[in-house]
């Protein structure tokens, strides 16, 4: 083509323009916003993608060595279970009701673009369109729930895109699965697997998975619980959808159609004897993990407790007999607690005879101690001297120290009596005696080895009377070391954590100490064997070890 033919087609095109001037300019606005509008959506999700959100909340529980799960934290009721748990046919069912080209389309299709910027940037209206995609309703639950701009739709397309581009179609459908809601305070679908149908997910039938795919559009309309024939129908429409996708045959369908659905019962209220041993788990992880019960409420954490559930049920149960509690009114109360002495893990727990999350926890609440410190203060710290040995002979004698005086609970003195008689029938002035003989600083250093530090620094401590007193674990940890050879542990109820990933947490380290030799600790066990039997516990005896 040579220079004169093309500045004739110039020339031509110029007169056009020139001559349909408004035209040209209104279509070259009219391409450059749409070429705009085009890169806004494509490139602009990333303002409203929240990379926080994509780490969904999940429910972190607690739960015994037999599978009994003693209560979950949650801010969303959720278990996360990845793709490769999930069964194909349950994939299956969602897809086919909600989104049957999911893996065909980038998220979106054209036109729902040109609707999004049409209703948003030039109607300005907040009309929703219908036939949001998989990926455009897992973007507006995540990024787009509390937005009520005009500007929602559009940013629901930008944030698609974004998601499309930067995840896998797996990514995608996995995050999906447990995002949705499905009715009852229930988020995913492993949660409704269980809740639904008392089943991991794994183990769903064709049927179970397209109930809950037929709950996603309106989960408290459709949920078996609030209307069984609406539920049925709505499922038997997944079927249909599945049948029309060839997921399944058409006469398995009619097959499945048939069927009843069966869902299990829900119970109102929990076990009332789990909320002792949960409580005080519940400090430990903040204690031992250094987990608060924020990062558990999100975290999807699996807690593996010591407690032995049939145990702590017979321990509660007896705790609400009125026989155990001759008290002068209603509000008489107690704890129990049982730890296993070989490894130091709590069994049972019981933190009140009506106790409630929040109530006041008598396990690890300090209270007088009374003569059960004799042992732990007293008696112990003597014979660990190697001064003292069960049957020597000690004063049982009204004594003035210093304006201090103690008298038996009999008000009977014997002048003199061996140690072993007194600790038996549990005398008040020889322990007071013993202690005076050993010093109060010596048996606070005793103590202190087994995390029992008080500020008392009079002679009332041989007896119990303490300033702030001793909880029922520190008590616990102490007479562990009669039974075990002189040695304290501290005290757990956690087995493990695992996180979402099922890597185990790690504790802080745990602390034993070596607090009296085997010959103290041996003399006395078999002194305090002798209290159950024979002395001031044996209207409390066993016929059973008394250690565990």
């Amino acid at each position: 083509m040579d220079k004169v033919k093309i500045h004739q087609i110039l020339n031509s095109v110029w007169l056009w323009m020139k001559h349909y001037k408004w035209l040209t300019i209104t279509m070259t606005a009219m391409f450059l916003l749409a070429w705009l509008g085009y890169l806004f959506i494509i490139f602009g999700g990333r303002f409203v993608f929240d990379e926080k959100a994509v780490i969904l909340p999940t429910a972190s529980s607690v739960v015994a060595e037999d599978g009994t799960v003693l209560g979950k934290l949650y801010t969303e009721n959720r278990d996360y279970v990845t793709l490769d748990q999930i069964p194909d046919h349950v994939e299956e069912a969602f897809i086919a009701m909600e989104d049957k080209r999911f893996y065909e389309h980038a998220g979106i299709s054209f036109p729902a673009v040109a609707r999004a910027v049409y209703r948003d940037i030039i109607a300005m209206s907040k009309v929703e369109g219908g036939g949001s995609t998989i990926t455009q309703q897992l973007a507006k639950n995540l990024f787009l729930v509390n937005d009520k701009t005009w500007m929602r739709k559009t940013k629901e397309v930008m944030a698609s895109v974004y998601l499309e581009r930067n995840y896998t179609k797996s990514q995608i459908l996995e995050l999906y699965l447990n995002e949705i809601y499905l009715a009852h305070g229930i988020y995913g679908i492993g949660t409704a697997a269980d809740y639904y149908f008392g089943k991991n997910i794994e183990e769903l039938s064709v049927e179970e998975g397209a109930l809950l795919a037929a709950l996603v559009k309106a989960p408290n309309t459709y949920t078996p619980h609030h209307d069984l024939e609406k539920a049925k129908n709505r499922r038997n429409l997944v079927l249909q959808q599945m049948a029309n996708n060839d997921n399944i045959s058409t006469e398995d369908m009619l097959d499945m159609q048939t069927t009843s659905i069966e869902v299990q019962a829900q119970q109102e209220e929990r076990e009332p004897w789990l909320d002792d041993y949960f409580a005080y788990v519940l400090a430990e992880t903040e204690e031992v993990y250094d987990l608060s019960r924020e990062a558990l409420k999100r975290g999807g954490y699996t807690i593996e407790v010591n407690m032995d559930p049939t145990i702590q049920k017979i321990a509660y149960e007896q705790m609400q007999k009125s026989d155990f509690f001759h008290g002068s009114n209603d509000a008489v109360d107690g704890s129990f607690i049982l730890m296993e002495q070989t490894t130091g893990n709590l069994q049972a727990l019981i933190a009140g005879r009506d106790f409630q999350l929040n109530d006041i926890n008598h396990v690890i609440t300090k209270k007088q101690p009374g003569s059960v410190i004799k042992p732990l203060a007293v008696y112990g710290p003597a014979m660990q001297l190697g001064n003292y040995l069960p049957y020597d002979l000690i004063p049982d004698q009204d004594i003035n120290y210093d304006g201090y005086r103690v008298g038996n609970a009999d008000d009977n003195y014997e002048e003199e009596v061996t140690l072993y008689q007194a600790v038996v029938e549990s005398k008040n002035a020889p322990a007071v005696w013993i202690l005076d003989q050993i010093g109060i600083e010596y048996s606070k250093s005793i103590l202190e080895k087994m995390k029992i530090n008080i500020s008392d620094s009079g002679l009332a401590m041989a007896l119990g009377g303490l300033e702030t007193g001793l909880d029922p674990i520190q008590i616990t940890e102490g007479y562990r070391t009669f039974i075990h050879h002189g040695e304290w542990i501290e005290a757990r109820s956690i087995d493990a954590i695992l996180d979402r990933d099922q890597e185990k947490v790690q504790p802080k380290e745990r602390e034993t100490k070596s607090v009296f030799n085997s010959q103290t600790s041996w003399n006395m066990l078999r002194m305090l064997e002798a209290v159950v039997e024979e002395g001031t516990g044996e209207a409390g005896g066993l016929r059973k070890s008394l250690s565990r």
